[in-house]
């Protein structure tokens, strides 16, 4: 699993804390989902990501929420995307001065 205070692989959750614990193979969750095995071996090495049926899905079998799974896969595609590039964007509105909806500001 990855360093403490970093955004795990979803899949390294789902193993680590949900299949070896309770002697699941990737099989046996495969059949209770549906799916073909290749499914779930993409997500534990990464090569998968959760998305939305899935995480209610995996919710569904291992007792969880869809928000739990897409919350993992959220947090570690943020962490990990390293493709942003601003050259060539314009700051519309600058974060320090932008209002939320329904909230005044004072002024």
């Amino acid at each position: 699993m990855n360093d403490v205070g970093h955004a795990p692989l979803p899949g390294d959750v789902l193993l680590h804390q949900y299949l070896q614990p309770n002697n699941i193979t990737m099989y046996r969750l495969a059949k209770a989902m549906n799916l073909p095995q290749t499914t779930i071996s993409g997500l534990i090495h990464g090569k998968r990501r959760i998305t939305t049926s899935l995480a209610y899905q995996l919710a569904y079998v291992l007792g969880t929420s869809p928000e739990y799974w897409l919350e993992l896969q959220m947090n570690y595609d943020i962490e990990n995307y390293d493709k942003f590039n601003e050259s060539g964007l314009t700051v519309l509105i600058d974060e320090g001065l932008a209002r939320k909806p329904g909230i005044s500001m004072p002024g």
